[in-house]
């Protein structure tokens, strides 16, 4: 025969189960706050650790400057020079996630009818290397890795790797931030073929400004043509001064036992022809630079929307092909005979970037 169960006993056996549902969903909301928890805290302190690599490498240049011979002249293949570089002045890429920009945040930083120096340099980037997997950049000015650059569409997207360059503290600090797959150095390129020291002014713009980054953007050392001018950035920014430690372009990527160099971005507020006469030609190999230069007229005005003549004479030299040039003062130049470039500069196939959007501009018939 069965036997009757107390009266309480399905009650007190349901009461018990809920009792411990609600006990176990507790017990994963602490354990996935307590999950959130740590990771904040993690983020927190990888945060931490990031800014204090970038204050140790400050530190380190600090060290590095009671080595005078940093101050010239020293090849820029020389076995010192490259080991200081490797060990003192380049921080690993990271193998963290990438921290970037928002993209609302660096939107509004891009004229959205697309003529702009950064379209520019950006439809030549992806026309010469739209098709290559992998290859090595150099990005100076790099800002802080997100905003204008022009190297990030290369490494995110297409597996590359190189060096980006830096020389505001600043800016180096949010560059570290970042997380990008590529080393980083907080210098400037020397003007010539030795390492130097010079002392650079720094922009920030007023703290209610929308548009800080181009402030940033406009650091230069005193000896700059662009020092001391009228611009507006100039005129309304607070300024810092600090001497850094500047070295040959070739330097950067020898430290590295690179000798081919698939892209070279240079942007550094003045003497960006002295650098490009600076580079050893017959040691290293670049395929493709975008190069922003504003040089001297004869009447000593600064000119950024001409073709300087002697330039182009001074890299055909060199066996380049002055391919684009944009009306802020960018140039593209690629390698003649570089097999892999040889089909995409047939002139036929290559259409002008301003060409390209004139025609896509054009009302339809």
């Amino acid at each position: 025969m069965c036997q009757s169960r107390p009266a309480g006993t399905l009650f007190n056996s349901k009461r018990l189960k809920m009792i411990l549902s609600r006990q176990k969903v507790n017990a994963i909301v602490l354990v996935s706050l307590s999950c959130l928890i740590l990771y904040l805290a993690w983020e927190r302190k990888l945060k931490v650790v990031l800014i204090e690599t970038a204050q140790k490498v400050q530190e380190q240049l600090m060290v590095v400057d009671d080595q005078s011979w940093l101050k010239g002249p020293i090849e820029a293949d020389d076995p010192r020079l490259l080991k200081v570089i490797k060990e003192k002045f380049l921080i690993p890429p990271s193998t963290l996630p990438y921290n970037l920009s928002p993209p609302a945040e660096t939107k509004r930083y891009y004229p959205s009818s697309n003529a702009s120096s950064f379209h520019f340099i950006d439809y030549n980037v992806k026309y010469f290397f739209g098709d290559q997997k992998t290859g090595i950049f150099l990005d100076s000015g790099a800002l802080e890795g997100d905003i204008f650059s022009n190297s990030l569409w290369l490494e995110k997207e297409r597996g590359w790797t190189g060096i980006l360059v830096e020389v505001d503290p600043n800016n180096f600090r949010h560059l570290v931030l970042k997380r990008r797959k590529s080393w980083l150095s907080n210098t400037c390129i020397a003007r010539g073929p030795y390492p130097q020291q010079v002392t650079f002014e720094f922009l920030e713009g007023p703290p209610d400004h929308g548009l800080l980054w181009v402030y940033r953007s406009n650091s230069r050392s005193i000896d700059s043509p662009f020092f001391g001018g009228g611009d507006h950035w100039s005129k309304t920014a607070n300024k810092t001064y600090r001497v850094m430690q500047c070295l040959p372009l070739a330097s950067y990527f020898l430290a590295l036992n690179v000798k081919t160099l698939d892209f070279l971005s240079l942007d550094i507020q003045g003497f960006e022809a002295d650098i490009l006469r600076s580079i050893p030609y017959d040691k290293v190999k670049v395929r493709v630079m975008a190069v922003e230069y504003y040089y001297v007229e004869d009447d000593g005005r600064l000119s950024m929307s001409k073709v300087d003549p002697k330039l182009v004479r001074f890299m055909e030299s060199k066996g380049y092909v002055l391919v684009d040039f944009d009306p802020e003062g960018n140039y593209i130049f690629a390698l003649k005979d570089d097999p892999q470039l040889k089909d995409k500069l047939d002139e036929k196939k290559y259409v002008k970037y301003y060409t390209m959007l004139n025609n896509r501009n054009k009302p339809k018939q």
